[in-house]
């Protein structure tokens, strides 16, 4: 499993994120809280078993991605976007699959593969 989070820890980003959220700073503060104390019940459940790593970014990105079985033919994609002051709940969401919609699909399997490897050259230079 690979995850890719905002940097808590990077102000610019966190700042760049909040007024595109209809969120007030607490708000947006108190849920990336609870969204780093997921994250860290995950590591911990995840501790001594291979196939976990997490990865953080210092930019804004206004779309999310959860890819299942990218690299099968049963392969799907959730690309939730992040438009301009729009509430979680009414995010909009696109659901892709291999089979369905192999252009899109690939598109936006290309797009995860690619943040993910600039992460980890990130990682690499810091």
């Amino acid at each position: 499993m690979r995850i890719a989070v905002t940097d808590p820890d990077c102000q610019a980003a966190i700042e760049s994120l909040i007024p595109l959220s209809q969120l007030s700073q607490e708000q947006f503060l108190s849920d990336m809280a609870l969204a780093g104390d997921l994250l860290t019940r995950i590591q911990q459940e995840a501790s001594g078993r291979e196939g976990l790593e997490v990865r953080t970014y210092r930019f804004c990105t206004t779309l999310s991605f959860l890819m299942i079985d990218g690299h099968l033919p049963s392969g799907r994609i959730v690309v939730e976007m992040l438009p301009y002051q729009v509430s979680p709940p009414l995010k909009p969401h696109l659901f892709v699959t291999a089979k369905n919609n192999p252009t899109w699909f690939t598109y936006f399997r290309g797009v995860c593969e690619s943040i993910w490897a600039d992460l980890g050259a990130q990682r690499a230079q810091d």
